[in-house]
């Protein structure tokens, strides 16, 4: 009788793989027969397509199919996400790409990836508004769709659709994100480590709530007191200062940590006129609180502040036009105006609350409920390990918006979790001499060309990055090439040869370890 009900299960389920609908069909379907009801939806929830479209190819482009839809996991949730396939010249492998700032907006267009044969994903995280913190307001499902949830439901669906489509299950998972991505990239491997075989995660803002903390506090030090500590007009004075002290032949502060700057040397004689060759009083204590990090007026510091050696992207960032304060619209100001207003405190304060208000003795620890939901600071990643995933992590040394320490001291967490042995098999991070935040403006330091080669190296062959190629940015006089070393290593000069020739270099151990 049991045998009976075994071999009838199975007829049913032959009959079911060969029908074209219902989540039980597992047969290739052509991208604009694409229907929701052909997709398992019960880890999504509730699915929408609102696109299955063949693409034609055009110039680098190959054909590819782009399928659009909305997830609804539950109510107030609404994730959108696309999905590209190329139907030519697939390459086996999914690639999910990471958001920006408050992500939204509209879904990204295929890009260079899909050229290159990677089947990817990208997602709105819930919210259709490009940068614009307001739809977080009393908003907990799309704070919580932000947070994890629209990367990992994305990744399942898009799985589905990558087989229904392509015909076979992706060899090989990847996510690449920076910033934002970064951010989402250590949520996947901590909260899904399932999701994705290889990770790249790039300046991540994976401390959230700190990093709020500490965008508000380095505004308010140029924008307090009617801009009396802003530098305005003298930001390349401290950068070039900074160079002058620590830098090497190339232009590089090679070493995170060890450049003792000390900025009241470019104070303004007593009884001098404030000329843009030196820093007046007020402009002196604002840089040195903006290096030291948000604190409280007991001393308690919530967060490392901008790490010296960033300073030149400060007058973009930061400091901006400060001449007239209709007109200052620092870029970081993107977060650090909205940020303590819509996404920080568990009950969102009221609408007129601004973020001048947002106290440095007491609101701090007030975010820590935010944090369970934004930020992804757990250092187990076990689970990750244990599935032979990897994770690739890379920030610039040069980062105006996002200071590289806390990713440091991430790492350090992880290591002191799983050992570092353990930890240096399948995860490593670089620090980027002189790169500003996800190398998106040259600020003459070191650049990175190819960051998912490597990766996919690492997870698919077992070839760990012992280095990468690094080259000098444009705005650098010297034209040059260096390895970018994982850490706590840096590129060391062999003391012969051209110092330009990358070949004359090696990764070596050098103190201190930590940033400064």
């Amino acid at each position: 009788m049991q045998n009976r009900s075994i071999l009838a299960a199975a007829v049913i389920a032959a009959l079911c793989a060969c029908t074209d609908g219902g989540n039980t069909d597992v047969g290739v379907i052509a991208c604009d027969k694409l229907l929701a009801t052909n997709l398992d939806t019960t880890p999504t929830g509730p699915l929408t397509l609102s696109k299955s479209q063949l693409v034609a190819a055009a110039g680098a482009m190959p054909e590819y199919c782009r399928v659009e839809g909305t997830l609804n996991p539950v109510a107030g949730s609404s994730i959108k996400f696309a999905t590209n396939i190329p139907t030519t010249n697939w390459n086996g492998r999914f690639l999910m790409l990471g958001n920006g700032g408050y992500a939204g907006g509209a879904l990204a267009n295929a890009g260079p990836d899909v050229a290159a044969g990677y089947a990817t994903a990208v997602t709105d995280t819930g919210h259709t508004t490009a940068n614009d913190a307001t739809v977080f307001y009393n908003n907990r499902e799309v704070e919580i769709d932000y947070g994890y949830r629209a990367v990992h439901l994305t990744a399942q669906i898009s799985k589905q659709i990558i087989k229904r489509v392509g015909g076979k299950d992706p060899e090989y998972s990847y996510f690449n994100g920076c910033s934002t991505g970064g951010r989402q990239a250590l949520m996947s491997a901590q909260r899904y480590p399932g999701d994705f075989d290889g990770i790249i995660g790039g300046a991540p803002a994976h401390q959230l709530t700190g990093l709020a903390v500490e965008q508000n506090w380095s505004l308010r030090q140029f924008q307090q007191n009617n801009f009396a500590g802003n530098i305005f007009g003298k930001v390349t004075l401290l950068a070039n200062a900074v160079k002058a002290q620590c830098a090497d032949t190339e232009g590089i502060i090679s070493t995170p940590g060890t450049c003792n700057f000390d900025v009241a040397s470019l104070q303004c004689a007593a009884g001098a006129a404030d000329t843009t060759q030196c820093l007046t009083a007020a402009q002196v204590s604002a840089v040195k609180a903006v290096h030291g990090g948000p604190r409280s007026a007991i001393g308690v510091n919530w967060y490392p502040g901008k790490p010296v050696g960033s300073e030149a992207s400060w007058a973009f960032w930061l400091v901006n036009d400060s001449t007239d304060p209709t007109k200052w619209s620092p870029a970081q100001g993107g977060f650090g105006f909205s940020f303590v207003g819509n996404l920080f405190f568990e009950t969102d304060p009221v609408v007129s609350y601004k973020w001048t208000d947002f106290n440095f003795d007491f609101d701090p620890p007030k975010g820590q409920f935010m944090a369970n939901i934004l930020n992804a600071t757990n250092p187990d990643l076990s689970g990750f390990k244990g599935r032979k995933g990897k994770l690739l992590m890379y920030h610039g040394t040069g980062d105006g918006l996002i200071g590289y320490q806390p990713t440091v001291e991430y790492f350090q967490e992880v290591q002191a979790r799983l050992g570092e042995s353990a930890t240096d098999g399948f995860a490593r991070l670089f620090l980027v001499p002189g790169m500003d935040h996800c190398d998106y403006f040259d600020r003459g330091g070191l650049q990175v060309a190819d960051w998912l080669g490597p990766l996919v190296n690492w997870v698919e062959k077992g070839i760990a990055p012992d280095s990468i190629p690094g080259r000098s940015r444009t705005t650098n006089p010297i034209a040059f090439t260096r390895p970018v070393c994982p850490w706590p290593k840096t590129a060391t000069y062999k003391g012969n040869g051209d110092r330009k020739d990358a070949a004359n270099w090696s990764c070596q151990l050098a103190l201190p370890l930590a940033a400064g």
